[in-house]
């Protein structure tokens, strides 16, 4: 099963191949290989997470597949492929960009309305949906890509009571309005000469975004409701993303309930895809119930105590002694278990930190490199949720937003953000115990049962996947106290460490020897870094094959025969090819 959102009728172009020359995981012009249409596979994306079986669903996004009918497909990739290649006139596109569907699973899946854009070269001269809306003023406001959390969390900044007007409601429709961006130019600017926005202006404007996407989306939310006379309602697109606005649709009280996947967004397409084939070969059809997706790894710790014992140490904790490492204020990286499947789907690869510190906030947005005003969010017991915050009683993968009372915060001044707002991530026994039993013990500590969660990677950097990643991440991040791999607590070795760096563990005067990250990458803090400016040449393959000197390449196992570099000996040799180490040159 594919799905293929930037390809169309006339629209293949030259992007990257459809097909790479290379591919052979199995024959594409099989007949048991499927296209299905974008939307369509968001939809069955959400069926496959809803607890209902009867359902209407809800899709929503920036733009999904362009045809000109505007109808979903489903047809063998042979015919798809023919149709995109063939075309032979100018075809008049429509993208979907809102679509909903009334299905019971088994019996029907209708498509019962949806809305179009027409494909423009400048997407962003145009709004015609809230993804649209969202992506213009996202990127103006931070000048790239992917900010929209950033957007939604600086909306919370804004004082300013009455708000751009974005769109109205004129029959029942949503109806656009383009002429508000002019109206930013008269607005206060940092500089007369070139259009740059205060940040007074920036809060205003993305609290205008924001407020138009809740009220939007819920219009839709309602009107999807009734056209299917349906109560339960499941959501999937890109547009789901945003917490705030699934919150103001599950507080509106017009749904029995609200089911969003791990993964709105366009990484759920695969399991849309992977639940449209097991539908239709009528299969035993189960449920998503988890988003621990990813491969699992065989801990073998020996191996990894002999790869890494120079830098860091493995000792087998519990999760009292863990508990209480967080009550005392350390930070630390998470990796067990399979990873998750999800944009914030945590657990398995988290950083966790206490909530009690106002400090945390500062030193997780340090070490992941985020704004400072960034909010962090919590895990917590789910049979705690309805306790301490106001909101579902269920958010296993972070798709809601809670409120926090007063007296809360002041107990967890982490979790302070200007709305008194927080995105919960809520935890079963059977989803993880041992983190479930972390938490345990922390609250009994503590009384509370919460501890703040953010994702185990920096920016603009996939999630940590396997424990090798997760070492040398840690190693490069002095602000994380300690790594948990399983049940394993990892620690650096700081004798080790400050050796090299007040230049002890050197091989002669001009070689020492320094920690080899998977990425090429060799600092171990930044002392380290500032130590290492008069560094005239790295050597970066895997395996080490060859040393650089003095802009000259040698070949390795010469040099290890050079009697003029004797002090390059046979213990460095055997240290070398386990592949750990970098040697840097140092000029004299």
């Amino acid at each position: 099963m594919s799905s293929f959102q930037g390809t169309a009728r006339g629209g293949v172009g030259f992007q990257h191949s459809v097909i790479e020359e290379d591919f052979d995981d199995f024959d594409p012009y099989s007949n048991n290989h499927y296209v299905i249409s974008h939307h369509l596979a968001h939809a069955y994306c959400a069926s496959s997470y809803a607890p209902k079986k009867e359902i209407c669903v809800l899709v929503s996004d920036y733009a999904g597949s362009a045809t000109e009918e505007l109808e979903d497909y489903e047809m063998k990739f042979s015919e798809w492929y023919n149709s995109i290649i063939e075309c032979k006139k100018p075809v008049k596109l429509k993208s979907e960009n809102l679509s909903i569907y009334k299905i019971k699973l088994g019996e029907y899946f209708d498509l019962k309305y949806r809305e179009s854009q027409i494909p423009h070269p400048n997407n962003f001269s145009i709004i015609q949906s809230v993804g649209a809306l969202y992506e213009n003023v996202s990127r103006l406001i931070f000048n790239k890509e992917g900010q929209h959390g950033s957007l939604m969390a600086l909306a919370a900044y804004n004082k300013r009571k009455e708000l751009i007007k974005i769109f109205e409601e004129e029959d029942g429709e949503i109806i656009y309005h383009n002429n508000w961006q002019q109206m930013l130019y008269k607005l206060p600017s940092n500089n007369n000469d070139k259009f740059t926005l205060t940040d007074e202006t920036k809060f205003y404007l993305a609290d205008s975004c924001q407020n138009a996407a809740e009220n939007i989306l819920l219009h839709y939310a309602k009107k999807a409701s009734e056209l299917t006379g349906l109560k339960d309602i499941a959501l999937a697109g890109g547009s789901f993303l945003n917490i705030l606005a699934n919150s103001k649709i599950y507080n509106s009280s017009f749904f029995d309930s609200v089911s969003l996947p791990s993964a709105p967004n366009d990484a759920g397409i695969s399991i849309g895809c992977a639940f449209w084939g097991a539908v239709k070969l009528k299969d035993q059809v189960n449920k998503v119930t988890t988003d621990r997706l990813g491969i699992k790894y065989e801990l073998d710790i020996d191996i990894l105590n002999k790869e890494h014992k120079n830098f860091i140490s493995f000792k087998k904790t519990n999760t009292h002694e863990v508990a209480k490492l967080i009550f005392d204020g350390k930070i630390f990286a998470r990796c067990s278990g399979r990873s998750e499947f999800g944009p914030r789907a945590l657990g398995g690869r988290s950083i966790l930190a206490s909530p009690l510190l106002d400090s945390t906030k500062n030193k997780l947005n340090k070490i992941k490199k985020r704004q400072s005003w960034r909010p962090v969010a919590p895990i917590i017991l789910k049979e705690e949720i309805g306790n301490i915050f106001h909101g579902p009683l269920n958010s296993s993968w972070m798709t809601f937003s809670y409120n926090i009372s007063d007296s809360n915060l002041r107990k967890m001044p982490a979790l302070e953000h200007p709305d008194n707002t927080t995105r919960c991530q809520t935890l079963d026994y059977e989803d993880d115990p041992w983190l479930y039993d972390l938490i345990t013990k922390f609250k009994e500590m503590t009384g509370l049962g919460v501890l703040v969660n953010t994702s185990f990677n920096g920016p603009d950097e996939p999630i940590i996947e396997n424990y090798n990643q997760a070492i040398d991440w840690y190693l490069k991040k002095i602000d994380v106290d300690y790594l948990l791999i399983d049940n394993y607590l990892v620690e650096r070795n700081n004798y080790f460490i400050e050796a090299i760096r007040d230049n002890k563990y050197r091989i002669n005067n001009n070689i020492f020897i320094l920690r080899k990250f998977n990425d090429g990458s060799h600092n171990l803090n930044d002392d380290l870094i500032l130590s290492l400016n008069d560094i005239s040449l790295i050597i970066k393959e895997e395996p080490l094959k060859r040393l650089f000197l003095f802009n000259q390449t040698l070949n390795f196992n010469d040099k290890l025969l050079d009697n003029k570099n004797s002090n390059l000996h046979f213990e460095l040799y055997n240290l070398l090819i386990y592949k750990f180490f970098l040697i840097n040159e140092v000029l004299s």
